[in-house]
């Protein structure tokens, strides 16, 4: 029997290649829990998103609250820096936390290590504020980032052109502006 894993699961698209490896080693169970997500539309197209990849890997999905509210609050005083990140990312482990302690699960990870655009030394930093190294796989998945965006297409998933916060996409449209 295979050890079990709690998947912080940030969107489908960068599920696939961190499923496809962990898969191998692992019972997954995916958890999607982003209070970073606005407006709330988006969120729900990326909610619903995980549920065509819950079918399509054969694995159990968890879902968390949505305390955007919470999110914004905590990161508006500092929503003019990369500290929003540090914020985001440390909620996000906080709560896998929490259900990877209530779940009983053997080992944790995320998501957030497969794409390019996140930070994955802050994220480590987070992750290491509530696991212990025995407890969590970090790997590296960003080097196969054209792969899973190519098969998140050919699957039909809902792709995304930010990273998900009201912040990320003010600065989308800003740099864009100034080009």
């Amino acid at each position: 029997m295979k050890p079990t894993l709690l998947l912080h699961i940030c969107c489908a698209p960068c599920a696939i290649v961190p499923l496809q490896d962990l898969m191998q080693d692992f019972s997954v169970v995916g958890f999607f829990y982003n209070p970073n997500i606005h407006p709330l539309k988006e969120y729900l197209l990326r909610k619903e998103a995980t549920f065509q990849l819950g079918e399509d890997f054969k694995i159990p999905m968890l879902y968390g609250d949505y305390p955007y509210r919470d999110f914004l609050h905590n990161t508006l005083p500092v929503s003019a820096t990369k500290d929003r990140c540090t914020i985001c990312y440390s909620m996000r482990m906080k709560e896998t936390y929490h259900r990877f302690l209530a779940g009983n699960f053997q080992y944790s990870s995320s998501t957030l290590f497969f794409s390019p655009y996140q930070n994955h030394d802050t994220i480590r930093k987070q992750v290491w504020t509530f696991f212990s190294p025995s407890q969590y796989i970090v790997r590296d998945w960003s080097t196969s980032y054209q792969k899973g965006t190519q098969e998140a297409r050919d699957r039909g998933y809902y792709r995304q052109s930010y990273c998900g916060c009201i912040f990320s996409n003010e600065d989308r449209y800003s740099k864009s502006k100034k080009r």
